[in-house]
């Protein structure tokens, strides 16, 4: 799970590397006070699958990124953070999810796009269900990463517990041996 990175370094008789990643989650946008205006919410980040050959010997950079932080508020608030960008050198980039806007005096945040996948993989993007707030916004794909929803301006941000922070992202790497 991210913020991570080290050196992936498969076994010598591997010849070929199955990857799960996911990416980091933006955060959402501050809220405007005393407006009582919502930051916008942070882009959902985004998850594939890759089939990669290799050849030994084969050892590579990896990062997990991690989810964007929150904006602060006040009158006008700030946007939250980008989600971090989950890699393989190499292999694969998997951008986070874009951060939410701070909401101003006059209007909320608008929200940040989703996390984007480079190299032609087998993919899939992570959708968030409109910033529904009672939990049964769920991730529609195998790992979940929820995007950074902002809490409604005015309430106390814990009365919804952790679920306006995003997800971070992960990687697992399976390794085929024939």
């Amino acid at each position: 799970q991210g913020p991570a990175s080290g050196t992936f370094t498969a076994d010598s008789n591997s010849n070929r590397i199955v990857i799960y990643a996911s990416s980091g989650s933006g955060g959402e946008g501050g809220n405007a006070n005393p407006a009582q205006r919502s930051g916008g919410r942070g882009g959902c980040g985004a998850f594939a699958i890759y089939s990669h050959p290799i050849s030994a010997p084969f050892s590579e950079a990896y990062a997990v990124g991690g989810r964007g932080n929150t904006g602060s508020g006040g009158g006008n608030a700030n946007p939250g953070g980008a989600g971090g960008t989950t890699s393989l050198a190499n292999v694969f980039n998997i951008n986070g999810g874009g951060a939410g806007n701070g909401a101003n005096n006059s209007s909320p945040g608008s929200n940040g796009s989703n996390g984007s996948i480079s190299n032609s993989p087998v993919s899939a993007t992570f959708s968030a269900e409109g910033g529904n707030m009672n939990g049964t916004d769920t991730a529609r794909y195998m790992v979940p990463v929820k995007s950074g929803i902002a809490y409604p301006a005015g309430m106390s941000p814990s009365a919804y517990g952790s679920y306006n922070i995003g997800s971070p992202g992960d990687l697992v790497i399976l390794e085929n041996k024939d």
